[in-house]
């Protein structure tokens, strides 16, 4: 008798040591997207270097990244319809200055496959960037993003469309303040 006892407390004690561990979680998120009529920038050279005197302009999609966990090892493999390479930044992305901010890159062979991977911790800000090779290069995209904890992605929006919304508001704003002037 006492040795089941002795077995059921351990058991139950071994459960609730299982219970109060917090359990290491993988997240794999997965994005499509297409670089066709994007905003433009001069990428960054092979490994983050000058850019190319070949690149005037090549299309890019941008995403803002955040992660639940620290690790050292997030990693994003993008396929590509066309010659692509990728970016990786923290804490701010600007296509006027693609070298500033930048952690990590692939655009070094121009294939229709890249990958970096990357440091990240949480709370911080982190944009990847999908782009062309070639100014000539354009397309779908598929990535796949893997890592310790969870893993969200949200595309950053165009500037165009930014633009288009602060005008949109402006417009509104105007036309509630002359409504309001108008005389009863």
């Amino acid at each position: 008798m006492q040795p089941s006892k002795k077995l059921r407390a351990a058991l139950a004690l071994a459960a609730l040591l299982a219970a109060g561990v917090p359990q290491a979680h993988a997240d794999v998120v997965t994005i499509t997207g297409d670089t066709t009529f994007g905003p433009v920038f001069e990428r960054p050279g092979s490994w983050g270097g000058p850019t190319p005197d070949y690149v005037t302009g090549v299309t890019y999609r941008a995403f803002n990244v955040a992660v639940s966990v620290s690790d050292w090892q997030y990693s994003f493999i993008t396929n590509c319809a066309f010659n692509c390479g990728s970016f990786f930044y923290q804490d701010a992305f600007d296509p006027l200055q693609p070298q500033k901010n930048l952690m990590s890159s692939s655009a070094d062979n121009g294939f229709e496959l890249t990958s970096v991977m990357a440091a990240m911790d949480p709370g911080r800000k982190y944009v990847y960037v999908v782009t062309g090779f070639y100014d000539y290069d354009w397309g779908a995209f598929s990535t796949t993003v893997g890592g310790k904890g969870e893993i969200s992605i949200s595309a950053v929006p165009e500037p165009s469309a930014l633009a288009m919304l602060l005008a949109g508001l402006g417009g509104l704003g105007v036309l509630s303040m002359a409504r309001r002037r108008r005389p009863a």
